[in-house]
Order: structure tokens, then C-alpha cells, then sequence
């Protein structure tokens, strides 16, 4: 199988597309045959911490040096082993590959059926596999963060890097929520983030976003200070952050995907990519320039057919929301 290297180095100038062996599935695992796959921010940290460092954290907090980068996914189980009774071959499936060795940007990953390793969901029917895969990990990141600063129904929400594939994400589910939603991101995003369905755009570029207030704020960059929060806040306020870890919890990831099946959420894709440019990939988000999500096309053509969708139950929601 065509798959991503990243044994040799931490520059992603290392990151090879090599021929391996195709994965053979544990008792407990199934085999995915990837159709889509992402680049993260994560992918990229975990590229350059050492691999001392990293075997130090998997101790901690689970992590671990990944042979294969990429952990969130969207595919097609194609074999499955002789415990695994959940899934069956040919089910559509989204998860990550969190904790474990080998991950995404690979034609094919072994992920466990149950919680030793990674999350495994199925893709709802009106889900294209492109969505699910750009929805994974951000989306399961912004539940939590929303969950934690509950209640947001009828309440001001203001999302500080509303473009990021957190960002975007998270302020999409608040809304879904009940909350009216305010966004904080660059001027070339403003345009894009707006088609989201935000009450309102502002440019971090400007000074006018410093002087807002909101019961909730939320810093899905990481990068507001303890002045600026209080400053944002209301009185009795919530903060929320991606600096605080986040766990994955499969029913939250399948409550995602059914947000994006009913149109309340749409993912921010930045660029559709090849397994070839994943190196490329790697050095633009070093650069804090991307804007939404980066999926890499792995499927080859044998198995485009599982990603076509006939219903597009969110084309029809927007479609809603634009005439409103």
C-alpha cells in the first residue's frame, strides 16, 4: 500500500511516500481502506516533538511516535478480526487513529472496534466520506469545549479563531445550540466564515473585536491572554479553550456526524490534497496560515463509489438558513 513515512526525521522534508505492507487486522481491529484522511495541527506538533519526549507523554496522556502520521479518517471497513462483531464488511466508518502507531495518511489503517486506541464511527448515509473525515477531530474538539461551558442556548458566543477547523466548527455547534454567535478571524476569511452562518464577522486585525462582550468566550487558537478574556467576558461569564485537553468520546463523534448530516454544521476546507503533498501540507500549517481543514484524497478510483452521495440533507439546510 501507498502510505506516508515519518521515521526519518522531524523536517517534514522527510515525509515519504513509501510502498508497505498492507495492514492485517487483530482480533479486535478492522481494516479501513481510507478514502479521505487530514493534515492537523496536531499531526504536525507530533512530527516534531522528539520521540523521547513523545514516549515520556504516551505514559501521561496516551501519545505516542507515529511510523504513519494522520489521525482523523473517513473510509470503507474492508476486513474485520475474529472478535470484532460491531462492524461489517463494506460499512462506511469515520474515527482517529489517536494512540496508536500507524495512522491515516495510508491507503489502508487497522483501528480497534472498541476503546483501546482511536474512536470508530459509521457515516451517516447522507455524508460524504470527504465531510466526515474534515469533521473528525475538530468537531469532537468543540463539542467538548461547548459541553463544558453549558448552558449556551440563548446566550452570546464569542469563538476567537472562528477560521481555525476548531474554530469553525465549534461556533457552527453553538449555534446549532441556540446560542448567537459571534466569530474573531483574519480579513481573508471573513467572506468564508460568514457563509457559516454567524450572527456576525469580526477582523482580529481591528481593534473594535477588543471592546465586544459575550456571556461565553471561546479561544479555539489558544492565543487570547487572562487580560483579554476578562475583558470579553460578561459578569458570571464562561471561558473556553483548546489549551485545556480534550478526550475523545465516541457517541460525541457520532453526534457530530449527525450535525453535519442535518445541515446544522458544514466543515471549512481549506484544500483538497494528494497523498504526494502531504510533506507540502506539513510546512503550510507550520506556517499558522491555514485556514479550515486540509484533507488528503487517498481512496483510488475502485473505491470512489463509496464516497458518492445521492441526498445532501445539508445542501438543503443552507439553503434554509441563506433564505432567513
Amino acid at each position: 500500500m501507498k502510505a506516508i513515512s515519518s521515521r526519518r526525521g522531524r523536517s517534514p522534508d522527510n515525509l515519504k511516500v513509501l510502498d508497505l505492507a498492507k495492514p492485517v487486522p487483530r482480533r479486535n481491529e478492522v481494516l479501513v481502506a481510507v478514502s479521505f484522511a487530514s493534515v492537523t495541527r496536531g499531526d504536525v506538533l507530533l512530527r516534531t516533538i522528539p520521540r523521547p519526549i513523545l514516549l515520556v507523554l504516551g505514559g501521561l496522556f496516551g501519545f505516542k511516535p507515529m511510523d504513519i502520521p494522520g489521525v482523523e479518517f473517513a473510509g470503507t471497513v474492508m476486513e474485520k478480526g475474529a472478535d470484532v462483531g460491531a462492524w461489517q464488511v463494506g460499512d462506511r466508518v469515520a474515527g482517529t487513529t489517536t494512540g496508536l502507531r500507524y495512522g491515516a495518511n495510508a491507503e489502508y489503517v487497522c483501528v480497534p472496534s472498541q476503546s483501546s486506541g482511536g474512536v470508530l464511527v459509521g457515516i451517516p448515509d447522507g455524508v460524504t466520506d470527504r465531510d466526515a473525515a474534515a469533521t473528525v477531530v475538530g468537531g469532537m474538539t468543540g463539542m467538548q469545549i461547548l459541553n463544558r461551558v453549558q448552558p449556551v442556548k440563548g446566550r452570546t458566543v464569542l469563538v476567537y479563531g472562528c477560521s481555525g477547523s476548531v474554530g469553525s466548527l465549534v461556533a457552527q455547534i453553538a449555534r446549532s445550540m441556540g446560542a448567537v454567535v459571534t466569530g474573531v478571524c483574519g480579513t481573508e476569511s471573513r467572506g468564508r466564515v460568514a457563509d457559516l452562518g454567524m450572527s456576525r464577522v469580526l477582523d482580529y486585525n481591528e481593534d473594535s473585536w477588543r471592546s465586544e462582550k459575550a456571556d461565553v468566550v471561546i479561544d479555539a487558537v489558544g492565543k487570547l491572554t487572562r487580560r483579554q478574556v476578562r475583558a470579553l467576558l460578561e459578569p458570571g461569564g464562561r471561558f473556553g479553550s483548546v489549551r485545556r485537553p480534550t478526550r475523545e468520546v465516541r457517541e460525541e463523534l457520532a453526534g457530530v456526524l449527525r450535525l453535519l448530516e442535518s445541515g446544522e454544521i458544514t466543515p471549512l476546507i481549506d484544500r483538497e490534497i494528494s497523498l504526494d503533498e502531504v510533506a507540502a501540507a506539513h510546512a503550510y500549517v507550520a506556517t499558522g496560515r491555514k485556514k479550515g481543514n486540509i484533507v488528503v484524497k487517498v481512496a483510488s478510483a475502485s473505491h470512489e463509489a463509496a464516497n458518492r452521495v445521492v441526498s445532501r440533507p445539508r445542501d438543503r439546510a443552507t439553503a434554509r438558513r441563506a433564505a432567513t
